[in-house]
């Protein structure tokens, strides 16, 4: 496959490329289509990579490439999301790279937001923003706003909502940075734990992304396998800081189980000496990381407790 593909076709080189993959993603596809082809901002191509679908999926994406020329189609057989994201990255040749999801909506000023930033700030090589859930679940979920604050969230869990982000190619590229099916399920987290060592993170707190929660997602899906991701990249950050923490316990910090009474209890205790811990090393002695461990040390007890009253109700 040609390095830059559209530029080879002598097709006009656009500022943005906005990168989304899809398999079988009839059902919400032509939302997400239409929210990017709505943005303020205008000069992006389009890239979808069909990752081999088998339901409607070609033929809508084939009819908004009709009437939209910025819509360029790449059709694949199926092999994964991480193959797919790839592919894209190899053929993309806007300045910037815009990830969006076949299932999310972006709000219509999100890639002038972004791009905007970027144009003002060389240093940032990766921008993402706060979002809002919708369908299954809602509520708005905001994100660690500055370098600083994404460095820290990233020892514990990927500091962008991935479909919200827009990264600079050229760090991509000169780096030959790529997504990793080593990490598949989590494989954003850690491209950017990658890219952190050229550059700034940073997220926009306005959210400029509509996530759709629902059932046949990865995080659903997938869940023992995208933890399992998620846990070895985030004990390589603490190591590549080198911080030590213990793998069973931070696994037991971040996904609690419950199989008695006392859990609960447990849990708490062993949550505080894991953050007590951490906090020995100065460099985590700040408020923005004490706030992030203890609302996920909240979050995980009040669900803990909730499942431990429901089985109490049974006895």
């Amino acid at each position: 496959m040609p390095t830059n593909y559209f530029q080879l076709r002598g097709d006009v080189v656009p500022k943005v490329t906005v990168l989304m993959p899809v398999y079988n993603g009839e059902k919400y596809i032509a939302d997400a289509i239409d929210s990017i082809l709505a943005q303020t901002f205008t000069d992006f191509e389009f890239l979808i990579v069909d990752d081999g679908s088998t339901d409607r999926t070609s033929d809508i994406v084939a009819t908004y490439a009709q009437v939209d020329l910025r819509i360029k189609i790449f059709h694949k057989t199926n092999s994964g999301v991480v193959d797919a994201l790839n592919i894209g990255l190899t053929m993309s040749s806007g300045k910037y790279i815009a990830r969006m999801d076949a299932d999310d909506v972006a709000l219509n000023n999100r890639l002038q937001r972004q791009v905007r930033l970027l144009d003002d700030n060389a240093s940032v090589v990766a921008c993402g923003s706060s979002f809002s859930k919708f369908g299954a679940k809602a509520g708005l979920v905001k994100m660690p706003e500055t370098d600083a604050q994404c460095r820290l969230f990233q020892l514990i869990g990927s500091c962008f909502a991935h479909p919200s982000v827009m990264l600079r190619a050229e760090t991509l590229k000169n780096n030959k940075l790529y997504y990793l099916n080593e990490y598949l399920y989590a494989e954003d987290y850690k491209l950017w734990a990658d890219m952190s060592q050229y550059g700034s993170l940073i997220n926009i707190q306005e959210p400029l992304l509509f996530y759709r929660i629902h059932n046949e997602q990865t995080g659903i899906n997938k869940i023992d396998r995208q933890r399992a991701a998620h846990l070895k990249i985030a004990l390589e950050n603490f190591s590549y800081a080198q911080i030590p923490v213990q793998t069973d316990k931070l696994k037991s910090f971040l996904w609690p189980q419950i199989r008695g009474t006392y859990d609960v209890a447990f849990y708490i205790m062993q949550s505080f000496a894991l953050i007590f811990g951490l906090l020995k090393h100065s460099r985590l002695r700040r408020l923005f990381f004490c706030k992030v461990m203890f609302n996920i040390l909240a979050t995980n007890s009040a669900r803990l407790l909730r499942s431990a009253c429901t089985r109490w109700q049974h006895y």
